[in-house]
Formats: C-alpha cells, sequence, structure tokens
C-alpha cells in the first residue's frame, strides 16, 4: 500500500473562505476527492465562516463609504464663502457629490445588490443630516433638505462607461 498523500489543507481552507469557490471545484484544484474537501469542509464549518467573513469585509466598506460621505460633507461645511464664483463652486461640488452617490444607488439599484442599495441609502442620510445642521435645519422636520423633484429637473450629465 502507498502513502496516504498530503494536502496543504490550510491553503486550501483560505482559497475558499477568501473566494467564492465550490468544493467540487476546489477538489479539482488540488487533486483530491470531493468527499475529502467536503468532510473537510463540515468538519470546520467553512461555509458559515466564510459568511462570517464577507459579512465583516461588507460591513467594513460600508462603515468606510458612510465615513468617506461624512468626511466630505465635514470639509464641504467648512468651506468659507467669500464670493459668488466660490459658492457656485461650492454648489457645483455638492451637486457632483450628489450626482456620484445618485448613479451609485442607481447601481445598486439595477444590479439589485441590496447591499450596496443600503450603504448608499445610509450615505444619503449622513449628507442630508450634514446638510440639516450645516443649515440648521430643525431635525424634528420629515420631508429630507435635499429635494429629489429639483434634483430630477436638473439636466443630465454624460458619464463615460468603464
Amino acid at each position: 500500500m502507498g502513502a496516504k498523500p498530503k494536502f496543504d489543507v490550510p491553503k486550501i481552507r483560505r482559497q475558499f473562505l477568501n473566494s467564492n469557490v465550490t468544493l467540487r471545484d476546489l477538489a479539482r484544484r488540488h487533486r483530491c476527492s470531493y468527499r475529502y474537501i467536503a468532510g473537510l469542509s463540515s468538519q470546520e464549518r467553512w461555509f458559515a465562516q466564510r459568511r462570517e467573513l464577507n459579512g465583516q469585509k461588507e460591513t467594513a466598506l460600508n462603515e468606510a463609504l458612510v465615513a468617506k460621505v461624512a468626511e466630505r460633507s465635514e470639509e464641504l461645511a467648512q468651506l468659507k464663502v467669500a464670493t459668488t464664483e466660490q459658492h457656485i463652486q461650492r454648489s457645483l461640488q455638492t451637486g457632483e457629490h450628489l450626482n456620484a452617490l445618485l448613479q451609485q444607488g442607481l447601481a445598486a439599484l439595477q444590479s439589485q445588490d441590496s447591499r450596496a442599495l443600503k450603504a448608499t441609502i445610509e450615505s444619503w442620510v449622513t449628507l442630508d443630516n450634514q446638510m440639516r445642521k450645516i443649515h440648521k435645519v430643525d431635525t424634528t422636520h420629515e420631508k429630507p433638505l435635499i429635494n429629489i423633484s429639483v434634483l430630477s429637473a436638473l439636466p443630465r450629465t454624460r458619464t463615460t462607461a468603464a
């Protein structure tokens, strides 16, 4: 009888946890049986670990996006408006930021990515709260500070597809 082949189990585990590879594909890549890989997966609960890791990654990305929006809003709030031209420039920057946020939300909606859509909505809420704070708008008021109907009346800008 020959010696039992040894596999690099930590490497196999890492590949599974850090990608969306199936157990069958993993077994093929490492030239071992599906039964062996499935047994390892079951014993060590790889699917639960993968879901947890993916959830942590998405949470971190969402938090980073919300922090970025809040930081950018703070930067815009700190700008001192001295002239009409500076006020117009600041308004254009805010409009570009809103356009990017709306484009991100539209892309998430079209791809049916509920997590990305949730992150976009959270960013919108953060921006709305910042605008309320900057302009000293009553926080008990239910209507958003940024009026969607006004935004929809704005002329569309062309974006280049990557």
